[in-house]
């Protein structure tokens, strides 16, 4: 059953913005190496789409997001190819071992929100207890936050993005701040992909090698 908040066929405007920071994020950075997409040049490229089907909304969909698509793009695998003069053979991969995208880096988004409880400041200057910025927020949160800001970086520690749609002011401080606090949820969040994957390579290897013995056995 998909997300309720949503409307089939009518993209919101939290669609429209999740759908230009992951593109950001994810194309304009050049973490897909697209030279390794070419077969021919000039002529034919493999072409890469990721689509994302919210089930449910409960916050962080820009996060989530980000995460999903690289690790749909890392797990990918393309069937492996061969030229012959003008032809390009794709070949089963029954009987040839398909091969991995060339990820150059990878950026995950990493979201605060801000709320001001008393309102008494004019920006959030990191000095007055009344001023609150998390992580991760849910939906309800999100719902009552006076602000977000979003940062996109990945484990070689660069900062890809920062997007603020609206709300507080936020002091140059404590932006470097929560820069930085972002950095470790990007190393966590990376190192539980990476781990997460491996332990699916292990497996995917061990079944797609035996399915490719027994096939050249029959031949």
């Amino acid at each position: 059953m998909p997300c309720l908040s949503f409307e089939n066929g009518k993209a919101s405007d939290e669609e429209v913005l999740v759908s230009r920071l992951i593109e950001k994020a994810v194309r304009r950075s050049n973490a897909l190496d697209l030279e390794s997409l070419c077969i021919v040049a000039g002529e034919k490229v493999w072409n890469i789409r990721a689509d994302i089907n919210f089930i449910a909304d409960d916050g962080g969909l820009i996060d989530a997001s980000c995460l999903g698509v690289m690790t749909a793009l890392q797990h990918f695998r393309k069937p492996d190819i061969s030229i012959r003069g003008t032809e390009v053979i794709i070949h089963s991969t029954e009987t040839h071992q398909p091969t991995p995208l060339s990820i150059l880096h990878i950026p995950l988004c990493t979201t605060y929100s801000f709320f001001n409880p008393l309102g008494d400041a004019e920006n959030i200057k990191g000095d007055s207890t009344s001023e609150i910025a998390i992580l991760d927020a849910d939906k309800a949160e999100e719902l009552l936050r006076d602000g977000s800001l979003v940062f996109t970086m990945n484990m070689n520690r660069e900062l890809i993005q920062i997007s603020k749609n609206g709300g507080l002011p936020i002091d140059g401080r404590v932006l470097l701040e929560l820069a930085r606090d972002g950095l470790s949820s990007i190393d966590k969040l990376t190192k539980l992909m990476k781990d997460a994957l491996n332990k699916n390579f292990e497996t995917r290897y061990r079944s797609e090698g035996l399915q490719l013995l027994e096939v050249g056995a029959k031949r």
